[in-house]
């Protein structure tokens, strides 16, 4: 669901109320299948806290 998430809008949208739905419940909202480093950045920016896949380094982080 993650891959091509920095270009597809409604992805971010369905990803955004995912991430508003963990919260809410007490849970971390994780995306799967990141292929780069924008994608994990607009994950984090869509309120996800986490991110992991092929493209995905341990040491990968957004900048603040």
């Amino acid at each position: 669901m993650c891959s091509g998430i920095d270009k597809i809008i409604e992805q971010q949208t369905i990803l955004r109320g995912m991430a508003t739905l963990c919260h809410s419940l007490g849970i971390l909202a994780i995306g799967e299948g990141v292929e780069n480093l924008e994608e994990a950045t607009m994950l984090f920016e869509l309120g996800l806290d986490g991110a992991t896949g092929p493209g995905i380094r341990q040491h990968d982080k957004p900048i603040s």
